[in-house]
């Protein structure tokens, strides 16, 4: 068990193990928390305080001992937009974007979603129905405000990169037998 408190935490707050999305708690209104069945072992803590504050933590975690992590406050959180930019033409469907290995919510539009982060390393994971899933690898600072595109490879027409063949094609393009559209 971990057991810490956020100093200031609000209704964004949120504590999990990186890697382990599904270990993820809200703290309580005085910002206690406590996390069960977190591996033995070095762990790292993925903590959102607020809107602004965000933590990475490196801890070790010993089997059957309670771990008191105390008052953590954390420095200046980075913001992250992901934004999933599809084939010309194309209209995408099921699309999906996720920061890998964390507990932040997966945007299910090409639009995205900005994202509260502590200063780090991330993988963005995105996908796309008929399209390959892209995968992006980015750093921020604290405080940075950072926009990403994703841009998945053009459809071929081969298996699980069909386009729209498997879609549909907008602005009155057609789709070709690649799976591309075109005017």
């Amino acid at each position: 068990v971990t057991i810490g408190r956020l100093v200031n935490a609000d209704a964004q707050a949120l504590v999990s193990v990186i890697g382990h999305a599904e270990l993820a708690t809200h703290p309580d209104a005085d910002g206690f928390f406590h996390l069960e069945d977190v591996p033995a072992g070095d762990v790292e803590l993925f903590l959102v305080m607020n809107g602004t504050h965000a933590q990475r933590k490196q801890v070790t975690v010993n089997g059957g001992e309670v771990l008191q992590l105390g008052s953590l406050e954390g420095g200046a959180a980075a913001f992250l937009t992901v934004e999933y930019e599809g084939p010309e033409f194309l209209h995408l469907y099921e699309v999906s974007i996720e920061l890998t290995g964390t507990p932040l919510p997966v945007a299910r539009t090409q639009e995205g979603l900005r994202w509260v982060v502590p200063a780090g390393c991330y993988l963005v994971h995105g996908e796309a129905r008929g399209l390959r899933p892209v995968e992006a690898s980015l750093c921020v600072v604290e405080g940075e405000d950072k926009f990403v595109e994703l841009h998945p490879l053009p459809p071929d027409g081969t298996d699980g990169n069909e386009g729209c063949v498997v879609g549909d094609c907008d602005f009155g393009a057609t789709c070709q037998s690649n799976g591309q559209c075109a005017l």
